[in-house]
Protein backbone atom coordinates (compact mmCIF):
# COMPACT_ATOMS: atom_id res chain seq x y z
CA UNK A 1 0.00 0.00 0.00
CA UNK A 2 1.36 3.57 -1.20
CA UNK A 3 0.53 6.85 0.25
CA UNK A 4 1.64 9.86 -1.15
CA UNK A 5 1.29 13.76 -1.55
CA UNK A 6 0.12 15.44 -4.67
CA UNK A 7 2.70 17.68 -5.20
CA UNK A 8 5.26 17.93 -7.86
CA UNK A 9 8.18 14.98 -7.93
CA UNK A 10 5.81 13.13 -5.11
CA UNK A 11 3.68 11.63 -7.90
CA UNK A 12 5.87 10.87 -10.34
CA UNK A 13 8.00 8.92 -7.98
CA UNK A 14 4.96 7.22 -6.29
CA UNK A 15 4.50 5.84 -10.28
CA UNK A 16 7.95 4.97 -10.48
CA UNK A 17 8.25 2.79 -7.70
CA UNK A 18 4.40 1.39 -8.36
CA UNK A 19 5.79 0.76 -11.51
CA UNK A 20 8.75 -1.41 -10.61
CA UNK A 21 7.04 -3.50 -7.79
CA UNK A 22 4.53 -4.91 -10.65
CA UNK A 23 7.48 -5.88 -12.55
CA UNK A 24 8.54 -7.65 -9.85
CA UNK A 25 4.68 -9.24 -9.32
CA UNK A 26 3.72 -7.13 -6.77
CA UNK A 27 0.54 -6.18 -6.18
CA UNK A 28 0.16 -2.28 -5.77
CA UNK A 29 -2.46 -0.03 -4.33
CA UNK A 30 -1.23 3.71 -4.56
CA UNK A 31 -3.40 6.45 -3.61
CA UNK A 32 -2.68 10.44 -3.22
CA UNK A 33 -4.40 12.80 -1.28
CA UNK A 34 -4.10 16.70 -0.76
CA UNK A 35 -0.66 18.00 0.42
CA UNK A 36 -2.86 20.15 3.11
CA UNK A 37 -4.56 16.73 4.29
CA UNK A 38 -3.38 16.42 7.76
CA UNK A 39 -5.21 12.75 8.57
CA UNK A 40 -4.01 10.25 6.28
CA UNK A 41 -5.99 7.63 8.18
CA UNK A 42 -7.95 8.00 4.93
CA UNK A 43 -5.93 7.39 2.07
CA UNK A 44 -3.89 4.36 3.96
CA UNK A 45 -7.73 3.01 4.41
CA UNK A 46 -8.56 3.45 0.45
CA UNK A 47 -4.82 2.00 -0.34
CA UNK A 48 -5.58 -0.96 1.53
CA UNK A 49 -3.32 -0.74 4.34
CA UNK A 50 -5.10 -2.99 6.44
CA UNK A 51 -4.95 -5.81 3.95
CA UNK A 52 -1.04 -5.03 2.34
CA UNK A 53 1.75 -7.03 3.42
CA UNK A 54 3.83 -3.32 3.22
CA UNK A 55 3.11 0.22 4.11
CA UNK A 56 5.03 2.66 1.64
CA UNK A 57 4.40 6.31 2.63
CA UNK A 58 6.48 7.91 -0.16
CA UNK A 59 5.78 11.46 1.84
CA UNK A 60 7.62 14.82 2.67
CA UNK A 61 9.37 14.97 6.26
CA UNK A 62 5.76 16.54 7.59
CA UNK A 63 3.73 13.62 5.86
CA UNK A 64 6.04 11.27 7.70
CA UNK A 65 4.63 12.45 11.25
CA UNK A 66 1.23 11.88 9.77
CA UNK A 67 1.86 8.92 8.09
CA UNK A 68 3.39 7.43 11.75
CA UNK A 69 0.38 8.62 13.68
CA UNK A 70 -2.22 7.11 11.26
CA UNK A 71 -0.74 3.92 11.23
CA UNK A 72 -0.48 3.94 14.95
CA UNK A 73 -3.87 4.82 15.40
CA UNK A 74 -4.69 1.86 13.12
CA UNK A 75 -2.96 -0.42 15.08
CA UNK A 76 -1.40 -1.26 12.05
CA UNK A 77 1.78 -3.88 12.30
CA UNK A 78 2.86 -4.11 9.14
CA UNK A 79 6.37 -4.01 7.66
CA UNK A 80 6.66 -0.36 7.14
CA UNK A 81 9.31 1.14 3.70
CA UNK A 82 9.73 4.73 3.48
CA UNK A 83 12.65 6.88 2.13
CA UNK A 84 15.28 8.78 3.79
CA UNK A 85 13.39 12.05 4.49
CA UNK A 86 11.35 10.12 7.37
CA UNK A 87 14.62 10.40 9.50
CA UNK A 88 14.52 13.97 9.58
CA UNK A 89 15.11 15.73 12.58
CA UNK A 90 11.78 17.05 12.92
CA UNK A 91 10.16 13.51 12.58
CA UNK A 92 12.50 12.27 15.13
CA UNK A 93 11.42 14.97 17.51
CA UNK A 94 7.95 14.76 16.68
CA UNK A 95 8.06 10.80 17.00
CA UNK A 96 10.13 10.86 20.35
CA UNK A 97 13.01 8.76 17.91
CA UNK A 98 13.36 6.96 15.04
CA UNK A 99 9.93 5.47 14.23
CA UNK A 100 10.83 1.96 15.95
CA UNK A 101 11.24 -1.03 12.92
CA UNK A 102 10.53 1.30 9.88
CA UNK A 103 12.95 0.70 7.08
CA UNK A 104 14.24 3.59 5.34
CA UNK A 105 15.98 3.36 1.66
CA UNK A 106 19.30 5.77 1.97
CA UNK A 107 21.85 6.45 -0.92
CA UNK A 108 24.12 6.23 2.01
CA UNK A 109 23.75 5.20 6.03
CA UNK A 110 24.61 8.31 8.12
CA UNK A 111 23.43 6.88 11.36
CA UNK A 112 24.99 3.50 12.04
CA UNK A 113 28.37 4.20 14.15
CA UNK A 114 29.41 0.71 13.83
CA UNK A 115 30.82 1.33 10.22
CA UNK A 116 33.92 3.17 10.67
CA UNK A 117 33.62 5.89 7.47
CA UNK A 118 29.75 6.76 9.34
CA UNK A 119 31.19 7.10 13.05
CA UNK A 120 34.30 9.48 11.07
CA UNK A 121 31.66 11.36 9.61
CA UNK A 122 29.62 12.01 12.57
CA UNK A 123 32.65 13.40 14.67
CA UNK A 124 33.58 15.42 11.76
CA UNK A 125 30.23 17.07 11.23
CA UNK A 126 30.17 17.12 15.00
CA UNK A 127 33.77 18.51 15.39
CA UNK A 128 33.10 21.49 13.16
CA UNK A 129 29.11 21.98 13.26
CA UNK A 130 28.39 21.39 17.40
CA UNK A 131 26.51 19.27 18.51
CA UNK A 132 23.41 19.93 16.95
CA UNK A 133 24.62 19.50 13.43
CA UNK A 134 22.67 18.07 10.88
CA UNK A 135 23.70 14.63 9.75
CA UNK A 136 20.77 14.37 8.10
CA UNK A 137 19.67 14.52 4.83
CA UNK A 138 22.01 15.13 2.39
CA UNK A 139 24.32 16.07 4.59
CA UNK A 140 26.87 12.56 4.41
CA UNK A 141 26.33 13.30 0.38
CA UNK A 142 27.99 16.11 0.61
CA UNK A 143 30.45 14.93 2.79
CA UNK A 144 31.53 12.16 1.32
CA UNK A 145 31.30 13.98 -2.02
CA UNK A 146 33.96 16.40 -0.84
CA UNK A 147 36.54 13.17 0.30
CA UNK A 148 35.91 11.45 -2.84
CA UNK A 149 36.72 14.68 -4.69
CA UNK A 150 39.57 15.40 -2.45
CA UNK A 151 41.13 12.07 -3.00
CA UNK A 152 40.59 12.50 -6.70
CA UNK A 153 42.72 16.20 -6.33
CA UNK A 154 45.46 14.44 -4.52
CA UNK A 155 46.18 11.70 -6.81
CA UNK A 156 46.56 14.15 -9.59
CA UNK A 157 49.39 16.18 -7.32
CA UNK A 158 48.78 19.81 -6.83
CA UNK A 159 51.20 20.57 -10.09
CA UNK A 160 48.89 19.00 -12.70
CA UNK A 161 45.24 20.31 -11.23
CA UNK A 162 44.17 21.79 -14.63
CA UNK A 163 40.23 21.64 -15.65
CA UNK A 164 40.76 19.27 -18.10
CA UNK A 165 42.65 16.76 -16.18
CA UNK A 166 40.38 17.17 -13.38
CA UNK A 167 37.61 16.37 -15.20
CA UNK A 168 39.45 13.14 -17.08
CA UNK A 169 40.43 11.81 -13.50
CA UNK A 170 36.45 12.59 -12.34
CA UNK A 171 35.45 10.12 -15.26
CA UNK A 172 37.61 7.72 -15.06
CA UNK A 173 37.12 7.60 -11.38
CA UNK A 174 35.68 3.99 -10.39
CA UNK A 175 35.73 4.22 -6.70
CA UNK A 176 34.96 3.84 -3.87
CA UNK A 177 33.03 6.70 -2.89
CA UNK A 178 33.58 8.04 0.96
CA UNK A 179 30.08 6.94 2.37
CA UNK A 180 28.56 5.74 -1.06
CA UNK A 181 29.09 2.64 -3.28
CA UNK A 182 32.28 0.51 -3.34
CA UNK A 183 32.31 0.97 -7.24
CA UNK A 184 30.93 4.10 -10.14
CA UNK A 185 30.67 3.57 -13.62
CA UNK A 186 29.61 6.83 -15.00
CA UNK A 187 27.41 6.53 -17.65
CA UNK A 188 26.99 3.01 -17.81
CA UNK A 189 24.79 1.97 -14.61
CA UNK A 190 21.70 2.68 -16.31
CA UNK A 191 21.80 3.48 -19.89
CA UNK A 192 18.76 5.68 -19.30
CA UNK A 193 20.37 7.83 -16.80
CA UNK A 194 23.73 9.01 -18.31
CA UNK A 195 24.42 11.05 -15.50
CA UNK A 196 24.04 8.31 -12.66
CA UNK A 197 27.41 6.39 -11.68
CA UNK A 198 26.11 4.02 -9.24
CA UNK A 199 22.75 2.50 -8.53
CA UNK A 200 23.42 1.06 -4.90
CA UNK A 201 21.47 2.03 -2.07
CA UNK A 202 20.90 1.15 1.54
CA UNK A 203 18.09 -0.38 2.84
CA UNK A 204 18.42 -0.04 6.84
CA UNK A 205 15.86 -0.70 9.49
CA UNK A 206 15.88 1.07 12.91
CA UNK A 207 16.29 -1.35 15.92
CA UNK A 208 15.94 1.23 18.24
CA UNK A 209 17.69 2.35 21.42
CA UNK A 210 20.50 3.78 18.45
CA UNK A 211 20.97 0.72 17.07
CA UNK A 212 20.29 -0.05 13.11
CA UNK A 213 20.16 -3.04 10.81
CA UNK A 214 21.55 -2.65 7.95
CA UNK A 215 20.79 -5.48 5.70
CA UNK A 216 24.43 -6.19 4.19
CA UNK A 217 25.43 -2.75 4.44
CA UNK A 218 23.95 -2.01 0.66
CA UNK A 219 23.29 -3.27 -2.48
CA UNK A 220 23.50 -2.63 -5.58
CA UNK A 221 20.26 -2.76 -7.94
CA UNK A 222 19.69 -3.97 -11.57
CA UNK A 223 20.09 -1.64 -14.19
CA UNK A 224 17.02 0.55 -15.43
Amino acid sequence: AIIYPQIPGSDDAAASVKSDLEKLGITVNSVGYPPTNTDLVGPLTAAGAQRADVLIPLTESSGCIRAYNAIKQLGLTRPVITSGLCTNPDVVAAVGDFPLDWSFALVSNPFDVSDPQVALFQQKVKQYGGADAQIHGSASLGFGSVLTMTKILNELGVDNLTAERIRDAVKAYQGPVYLGPASVDCGFAAPAAPSLCATDSYVITYAGDGKWDDHGRGFRAPAA
